[in-house]
């Protein structure tokens, strides 16, 4: 016997669930991006070949003064332009000047005063480094901002029922089914019918929950592609720095380790003119003394006091007497080095020392002082080598002569470099190489390889994959969707990788 009440309430629960969840999951839609829904938030930027402005302010709905931030920062590096001369100064429908007062390097406060409410035109003129004026249209002051229906209208979000009824119909339904179909003497037909429900009610719910989420748009992984968003007194905390971009012509660099040897002339040995005792007037010699060309270190009393001076002026490098010691005719007192005069000895071979023998300039750098370098010039290879001494059985084998080494002439400036160190040289190549080309810091390494960012609006960032082609004196030629004179972020470039992704709203659904 057939229950046709049962089976109808069940037919008529099943189209009052559709119908439910249909109304709540008609239109989702991706939500606008953040503060499109407020209309006191008003943000405005502007740029020229020598700034970057970007005003903010809360708008209000009535006569009221207004308290707005102006950030100002250099175009090509993104650095904060600190103590400039910033007035502003509107139109129609009423006049208004402010004078802007430095809070922070590169932030600047505006009071704007009570007003006539409307739209505004405001002329912000900059007096620093170089002077600009920028103009900002639909202004609103004393009043809110007007938003179009589209924007006003919250989209993509689910109310209440929406975003629990199908996981909670689904349960009751579920529970209900169970019961209904544990029940020994309930026919077929009904079990039927409750099954019928239950695969209904979780159908709907799983097509509510996909209708809620289509319309958003879901960000990407930290690595992923797109602009991201970043405001720009978080940019001045981040100390994000940006470089232009520029087709140049680069010399391929040979980078080699070498080691630091005193110039000809540049160490001197003080002997023993005589023999006799060594004495010295005042403290004693010490290792790292300056003393001068000519100066008096100390005397040899033999039968008269003879002086003992210097033979050029530097460092004491070594001390071998003390005042008072015996010391024979010849004998090593002391040796004096010239830190002035030095020379990198590096050992090339091959196709990099043709390269190198065709160069004229290089670079020195110390691991010890990272951001320094010291010019260098080559001067060609060593006079002699001396091959290792190779011995089997007592008797001496014959030795391939190794190829002497590369000199190069230093300026020590700072006297940093000592003999002994180790050093990087970087020797520049008279091969030249036309392309774009950004400094090492630019170029960051993920799992999906090389990228760069590259500084696209006042307050945006879009991370661009890049090849490789060469490495050259600090920079790297770059291949990819480039361009010069595009502003590619140098410092603070990894701080980037987490930035949130700008949201940017779908189409509404047919």
């Amino acid at each position: 016997m057939r229950h046709p009440v049962i089976v109808s309430r069940a037919s008529a629960a099943f189209w009052v669930i559709c119908a439910l969840l249909g109304r709540t999951s008609g239109e989702a839609q991706s939500a606008p991006t953040p503060g499109a829904l407020d209309p006191s938030a008003i943000v405005r930027s502007a740029t020229d070949d020598n700034y970057e402005v970007v005003l903010k302010y809360q708008a209000v709905s009535s006569e009221g003064a207004i308290r707005a931030t102006l950030y100002l920062s250099d175009y090509a590096t993104n650095a904060p332009i600190d103590n400039a001369r910033i007035t502003l100064r509107t139109t129609q429908p009423a006049r208004i000047t402010a004078t802007a007062v430095q809070t922070k390097p590169g932030i600047y406060g505006i009071d704007l005063p009570s007003t006539t409410p409307g739209d505004y035109t405001a002329v912000v003129a900059i007096a620093g480094p170089a002077n600009g004026e920028f103009a900002f249209k639909s202004l609103p002051l004393g009043k809110l901002a007007t938003l179009s229906s589209a924007a006003t209208k919250p989209k993509g979000r689910r109310g209440p029922l929406a975003a629990w009824g199908g996981l909670l119909l689904f349960v009751l339904v579920a529970l209900g089914a169970v019961l209904i179909v544990r029940r020994g003497r309930m026919r077929k037909q009904l079990r039927v019918g409750a099954a019928a429900l239950l695969v209904a009610a979780g159908g709907l719910a799983i097509h509510g929950e996909s209708q809620g989420h289509s319309g958003h748009s879901h960000a990407p992984g930290a690595g992923g592609a797109g602009p991201r968003s970043i405001p720009k007194e978080s940019q001045f905390l981040l100390n994000i720095r940006t470089v232009v971009a520029r087709t140049e012509a680069l010399r391929e660099q040979i980078v080699a380790v070498g080691h630091v040897i005193p110039a000809p002339g540049a160490l001197a040995a003080v002997a023993a003119p005589q023999t006799g005792r060594f004495e010295r007037l005042g403290q004693p010699l010490a290792i790292g003394d300056r003393v001068r060309k000519g100066q008096l270190l100390g005397y040899l009393l033999v039968i008269d006091r003879l002086p003992v001076r210097s033979p050029i002026g530097g460092l004491v490098s070594e001390v071998s007497v003390t005042s008072g010691q015996w010391v024979q005719a010849g004998e090593p007192l002391a040796r004096i080095l010239n830190e002035s005069q030095m020379r990198v000895e590096v050992p090339l071979f091959g196709e990099n020392l043709t390269k190198a023998l065709s160069s004229r300039q290089a670079t020195v750098r110390l691991s010890a002082l990272p951001g320094r370098s010291f010019p260098a010039r080559i001067r060609g290879l060593a006079p002699t080598s001396s091959a290792p001494e190779q011995a089997s059985g007592g008797s001496q084998q014959p030795t391939a002569s190794p190829i002497p080494p590369v000199l190069f002439d230093v300026t020590n400036t700072g006297g940093f470099l000592r003999p002994g160190m180790l050093v990087e040289v970087g020797i520049e190549s008279s091969i030249q190489y036309q392309g774009l080309a950004v400094p090492q810091s630019a170029v960051i390494y993920q799992e999906t390889g090389p990228g760069v960012f590259v500084h696209t609006g006042p307050e945006i960032f879009e991370y661009r994959p890049v090849g490789i082609t060469g490495r050259y004196s600090g920079r790297i030629a770059v291949s990819g969707e480039l361009n010069s004179g595009d502003r590619i972020v140098t410092e603070g470039a990894y701080t980037l990788v987490s930035a949130p992704l700008v949201s940017t709203p779908s189409a509404p659904n047919p």
